[in-house]
């Protein structure tokens, strides 16, 4: 078997980790950023394992044949998956059509040159986005480990772009749906956060942390500006750092109590704002990437007695102008809350829970509260989760949750669960910005059992590769 790994900045290491563990022969494919091609180098890793995307980005010429042929094994068009990447789209169209197409070029070439099998990745960067069409097109998975959400400390594969079903569809075992049950109990009692909601954004400008990242992209300006279309630059950097402060600071003076026992009595929804730029929206969600939109169309979806509660993530808290929340307030029929405001009691007291793609929507289905979701994802088959495929059908599926029974189904529930971890592995995929943990040898170990599990899948079944 041949694997190869998509360099994905931090989780980097971490794959780098886990591939010292995996029966494959192991590849890189590198979207150019310097330090983490000589990272890899670092730890023996040989020059012809390692495809380099660096001339990608110096690409001029736009081979529209490559970028049609790309748009063929793609969900999206080009278009759209230039405008999910929060760099590219910064970029002209005479830099990014062609990066584009010599990314998915060089990568076609790379899967045929060396006889690939499969290729993990994220989903994140165009170069990514290219990667999937490229091992669509040669008749090999490009599958994204990413965790479960609920359990924590589990991960699982999806194919492709999106997160509607699980790469591995084995049937549960009763010692699946006991170990399902018993957990489905506790987390109905205990209602935890997910593991990767811990990270606190960090606004200082000049920690010692920070100034290390300065000189750090400093150097790459001065060097290697422009060899990695991942890599932002300094200027963008410090500009969106203090972007943030400002506007942290201006979102401070609405002084938003997180205090929301006012809302007792009320008849409300929720609306869980995403991070934005995020892959969780721009691309799951790319039709319904507006949320400013959305939640106007919430509003004009609801009763004269009813109000939209909009609550922005914890951690994109600076993202946001404040004349995007002042717009907010506007709204004849929203309400603002605040960011750190209790997820659980608001959920308790809604008549649905609205997001693009968020957990809160996979939360809310297992505690009893009606879900909306506007990207079809893995959870949606919960009895309380409702897609939403246009957002014309808002007022009616709005009205739908406003009737419905509130008691989940505890035996649909836990067979869902149950199907979850069977198809899932203890584990963590995130890099150190998550937890140390994460880049230790007992995680790496770990982790490997379900990438090994997936490879012996792949050696064994040969799967059709299905768009």
């Amino acid at each position: 078997m041949k694997a190869a790994f998509v360099v994905s900045y931090l989780r980097t290491e971490t794959f780098y980790g886990i591939s010292q563990y995996i029966d494959a022969d192991t590849y890189w494919i590198a979207t150019g950023d310097p330090d983490w091609i000589n990272f890899l180098k670092s730890k023996g890793v040989e020059d012809s394992r390692i495809l380099n995307l660096s001339s990608a980005s110096a690409n001029n010429d736009t081979d529209i044949s490559s970028v049609i042929e790309m748009e063929e094994y793609s969900p999206y068009k080009a278009s759209a998956i230039i405008m999910s990447d929060r760099l590219l789209r910064r970029k002209p169209r005479e830099k990014s059509y062609p990066y584009i197409a010599a990314a998915y070029s060089m990568i076609k070439k790379f899967i045929t040159d060396n006889g690939l099998d499969v290729i993990f990745g994220e989903v994140t960067w165009a170069a990514e986005a290219a990667a999937s069409a490229a091992a669509e097109k040669c008749g090999i998975p490009y599958l994204v480990p990413a965790t479960t959400r609920i359990p924590n400390g589990r991960f699982t594969f999806f194919k492709g772009l999106f997160q509607d079903r699980l790469f591995l569809d084995n049937p549960a075992f009763d010692s699946d749906l006991e170990t399902a049950e018993a957990f489905y109990d506790e987390f109905v009692s205990r209602r935890p956060v997910p593991d990767y909601a811990h990270r606190m954004r960090d606004y200082a400008l000049f920690s010692a942390k920070n100034m290390r990242k300065f000189a750090k992209h400093l150097s790459y300006m001065m060097f290697h500006r422009d060899k990695d279309m991942t890599r932002p630059d300094l200027d963008y950097l410090f500009d969106q750092r203090i972007f943030r402060r400002n506007n942290a600071k201006r979102l401070k003076r609405l002084r938003l109590s997180k205090d929301i026992s006012f809302l007792s009595g009320m008849k409300y929804c929720v609306y869980n704002l995403h991070m934005q730029p995020e892959a969780s929206i721009d691309l799951l969600g790319a039709y319904n990437s507006d949320q400013f939109h959305i939640i106007q169309n919430i509003a004009r979806s609801i009763p004269a007695d009813a109000v939209v509660v909009v609550k922005e993530h914890p951690q994109a808290v600076g993202d946001r102008v404040r004349e995007f929340y002042n717009a907010v307030n506007d709204l004849p029929n929203a309400i603002l809350v605040h960011p750190e405001a209790d997820n659980w009691e608001l959920m308790a007291g809604a008549f649905a829970v609205i997001t693009v793609s968020g957990t809160v929507a996979y939360q809310a289905a297992l505690t009893g509260t009606p879900a909306v979701v506007f990207a079809d994802m893995f959870f949606d088959e919960l009895p309380l989760v409702h897609r939403c495929k246009s957002q014309e059908e808002l007022p009616d599926i709005l009205e739908k949750c406003m009737n419905s029974n509130r008691k989940p189904d505890r035996t649909a529930c836990t067979a869902f669960l149950a199907r979850v971890i069977k198809n899932s592995f203890e584990g963590s995929v995130y890099g150190r910005e998550v937890s140390d943990s994460n880049v230790q040898e007992g995680n790496f170990k770990t982790a490997a059992k379900g990438f090994n599990a997936v490879l012996h899948h792949i050696k064994n079944e040969k799967p059709e590769i299905v768009r």
